[in-house]
């Protein structure tokens, strides 16, 4: 595995000539070869630059092995899916704010906890239970509270 090869198969996948992308990214075709071949490696503005171009994190151009990737891997690469960059594994959490953009905690009563693991999601549940503040809370993490049964 090396940045090379992987952008040899880049530029196979999208049926393009090294002269097309040396020439798109002002970089001489030797210049481009040379990083395909493993020749040279590209510094780190070329590899931003190549990384953009491809539109595919440098993480993943550096550290995966293309030429292992089944076709799965390649839609999700041509529909611009990466799990590290577009949040495939992303946690979205719906909370409520005040008017001035602070968020609030949500008190879930012992009569609407029954639904809380089928709507704490949902804004509408959520806009309905009533909601709090404390100020010594950590701004970073949401908190919601419930009831001691």
């Amino acid at each position: 595995m090396s940045v090379g090869t992987n952008l040899k198969l880049l530029r196979k996948r999208k049926k393009l000539s090294q002269e097309e992308i040396a020439g798109a990214l002002g970089f001489t075709r030797s210049t481009y070869s040379g990083y395909e071949n493993g020749v040279a490696q590209p510094n780190i503005d070329n590899l931003i630059a190549l990384s953009e171009y491809h539109t595919i994190p440098i993480d993943e151009l550096v550290k995966k092995d293309f030429e292992q990737f089944s076709e799965a891997d390649w839609q999700r690469i041509d529909k611009g899916m990466y799990t590290d960059v577009k949040g495939l594994k992303l946690r979205v959490l719906t909370t409520v704010v005040n008017e001035e953009n602070e968020e609030l905690i949500e008190f879930v009563p012992v009569k609407a906890s029954a639904g809380y693991t089928s709507g704490y999601a949902d804004p509408d549940y959520l806009k309905v239970l009533p909601t709090f503040t404390l100020p010594f809370l950590s701004k970073d993490r949401k908190y919601r509270s419930f009831p001691i049964k």
